[in-house]
């Protein structure tokens, strides 16, 4: 309760009331268990009153649940006054997915003594049922893939053809397959704000992965006159989480690091994106102006004389895309950022930084260099220097396919259907689109090109609206916003149509009214093949996604991991991890080690506090069936982590857990094992 009076405010102090049934049941359960596994079900009966009672408890039985070493799924006991009992099954589940298990407690007559007394029947509350939902996960590990598509339709039939294949090795029962359609380009990502990345956000700069993309999607659907007041009290709820999150990562000089005064400075580069993002957010709600002028008076200090800025702080992405010790990369990365937050390009510290990029050769400049120093010229109204780095970019542009983008490698990838390019390649791409859809004005034919590089990155997408990783999704999502403020057009009507030849057919419309909502349905045949045809007026986006599991892959990884287990004392294990790096470059970025719990084990607090102190540890995340452990970097040292987990339910038949490591910023270098050991 509050009240106010005469301009006054206050809060009255919190009272508790506890209800609860006087007679029910509760399950205890695992977070998670193999599919094949068996694990102990308890049932807990508690009786609150103050007669006994004779109580019949059931499990309900299915196709897919069934009992181990016993048919009987019905127990009889009885329950005095304020007792608990506990009932148990040996359950083994053998299909995947969310399953519910259903619990029932009922109250039966009976003539038979209770602990010696008269057993009461109830006339009410006879009957307690429970339903729990289990996650049931196949063996091995997780592969996701997904594939994008831009369908546009002038009134004629549009068709693509997808196959969905699989790895000859891929777990049995696994695979599962789907199809999105939606009528706007920032559909994807409006419909998984909170979802972008498959992947942790527990640094400072992930977390700018979570607030960042509903500036642009807030500033897209607000000059197309599509924000509604649900969609933006979504966008800023999550806009406020995001900064008072994000100041926790705030030095007191006013500078921002991955992880906050743990780290001994401030980075110049994630202070730039902070402050662009601070800025463009208090168009809808509210930032301390005082954090976005101590920033700027900190960044002040990390330019010197010749314009260009140092290169303070660690770097968790120790590539800067273009390089961390090209210090004309990082002044192209924090001029555009100030710019972008609203400083103008006479201010002196852009002037100054403007001079840094002029003096800089072009000769052996890398392709990610050209496209930040060129979007840096649009927004600072330098046309002929950005011309002149266009022109360069457009001789380096892979054509293909209707499709436009560029590569940091010395030569193209491989671009298979399902394949998945570099993040530093969407990234780049993606400033290559700014610099053109930036520009003051753009002719008919610059929106003809950049249709070409919007279709190569709308495929580059996962099933969740983001990208590779961090920066790459927050970069890809205001270029794709910021193309689709120039072409919207609320004109559209399109019908398409899924089907198989084994018989499927389902139809999806795209309209003017439901354009911002994802449609999606399930592909039952998989293996197989799929048309996808659209029909009418308009444009589409068509993303397929299909998910199986594989064992741990045996191919050259560029980590060396090996884990040693040990039961330290009865439903205690002690999980000593040890790992090196053994790729191509000197160290890697921040890398994570993903330790996924044996079933019925969790994380032990008071070992994760103790991992928490390790130097080489920078965060630990933990959760119900996993412990996942930050590095900074990973050499070719070898480091051992340790820690315990403890078991929590009893579950035999155990398959063994997944062991990861893998470079955050380069997914794709990485390393998983099997471990398991259980304590007896």
């Amino acid at each position: 309760m509050f009240c106010t009076k005469a301009g006054s405010f206050a809060l009255s102090k919190p009272t508790t009331l506890n209800v609860f049934k006087p007679y029910f049941v509760e399950l205890t359960l695992p977070y998670s268990i193999k599919r094949g596994e068996t694990f102990l079900l308890k049932a807990n009966v508690y009786n609150y009153m103050q007669e006994c009672i004779q109580t019949e408890v059931t499990l309900l039985l299915s196709e897919d649940l069934r009992l181990k070493g016993t048919d009987k799924n019905i127990h009889n006991t009885c329950l005095c006054a304020g007792e608990k009992k506990t009932v148990s099954w040996p359950v083994t589940i053998t299909s995947t997915g969310h399953k519910n298990i259903t619990v029932s407690s009922q109250a039966v007559g009976s003539q038979d003594t209770c602990g010696g007394q008269e057993t009461m029947f109830l006339q009410k509350g006879q009957k307690d049922t429970v339903i729990n939902s289990l996650l049931v996960e196949p063996e091995g590990t997780p592969v996701e893939q997904t594939h994008n598509s831009l369908l546009i339709c002038d009134g004629s039939s549009v068709e693509e053809k997808v196959k969905l294949d699989l790895p000859e090795t891929y777990v049995e029962g696994s695979a599962k397959a789907s199809i999105n359609v939606f009528g706007d380009l920032m559909s994807s990502a409006l419909n998984n704000l909170d979802n972008l990345l498959a992947m942790s956000y527990g640094c400072g700069e992930q977390n700018m992965v979570l607030f960042a993309p509903n500036i642009y999607i807030l500033q897209y659907l607000k000059s197309s006159q599509q924000l509604s007041e649900e969609i933006g009290n979504k966008g800023k709820d999550f806009l406020t989480k995001g900064y008072q999150r994000q100041l926790t990562y705030k030095h007191k000089a006013g500078s921002y690091s991955a992880f906050g005064e743990s780290d001994k400075e401030g980075n110049t580069w994630l202070t730039a994106f902070v402050l662009k993002s601070f800025t463009q957010a208090q168009d809808f709600v509210y930032i301390d102006e005082e954090h976005v002028n101590n920033g700027i008076k900190w960044m002040e200090k990390q330019q010197r004389s010749d314009g260009c800025f140092k290169a303070t702080g660690r770097l968790l992405h120790n590539a800067l895309k273009g390089g961390v010790d090209d210090e004309v990369s990082l002044t192209g990365y924090v001029l555009a950022a100030l710019m972008e937050g609203g400083m103008s390009p006479d201010n002196p510290m852009v002037e100054r930084g403007m001079k840094c990029l002029k003096n800089a050769s072009l000769e052996e400049a890398s392709t990610y260099k050209m496209a930040l120093m060129a979007y840096a010229y649009t927004l600072a109204d330098l046309p002929d220097a950005r011309d002149e780095l266009l022109q360069k970019l457009d001789s380096k542009a892979i054509k293909a396919d209707g499709s436009t983008h560029w590569t940091q490698a010395s030569k193209a990838e491989s671009d298979s259907f399902w394949s998945k390019p570099k993040s530093v390649d969407v990234e780049l791409t993606s400033y290559v689109l700014l610099s053109k859809a930036s520009a003051k004005k753009v002719s008919k034919k610059e929106i003809g090109e950049m249709v070409a590089i919007m279709r190569w990155l709308s495929k580059q997408q996962n099933a969740n609206g983001g990208f590779c990783s961090t920066q790459d999704t927050v970069v890809a999502l205001q270029a794709l916003a910021k193309f689709g403020s120039l072409t919207f057009s609320k004109a559209g009507n399109v019908t398409v149509t899924v089907s198989s030849p084994n018989g499927f057919q389902h139809e999806l419309h795209v309209d003017d009214s439901n354009r911002l909502l994802l449609q999606r349905t399930s592909l039952p045949h998989i293996p197989g093949e799929y048309t996808i045809s659209a029909t009418g007026m308009g444009s589409v986006y068509v993303q397929v996604t299909k998910r199986y599991h594989i064992p741990p892959p045996e191919r050259e990884a560029t980590f060396n991991l090996s884990v040693v287990t040990q039961c330290t004392k009865k439903d205690l294990l002690e999980i000593a991890v040890e790992f090196w790096y053994q790729g191509e470059r000197p160290s890697t970025n921040m890398a994570l080690v993903d330790v996924k719990m044996i079933s019925g084990y969790v994380p032990q607090k008071e070992s994760i506090e103790k991992l928490k102190k390790n130097s080489a540890v920078k965060r630990v995340e933990t959760n119900d069936d996993s412990a996942i452990i930050y590095i900074e970097e990973v050499t070719s040292q070898p480091q051992i982590l340790k820690f315990v987990a403890e078991r929590k339910v009893q579950v035999t038949d155990l398959k063994p857990a997944i062991l990861k490591i893998y470079d955050y910023y380069i997914p794709e270098e990485e390393k998983i094992i099997n471990y398991l050991r259980i304590c007896t």
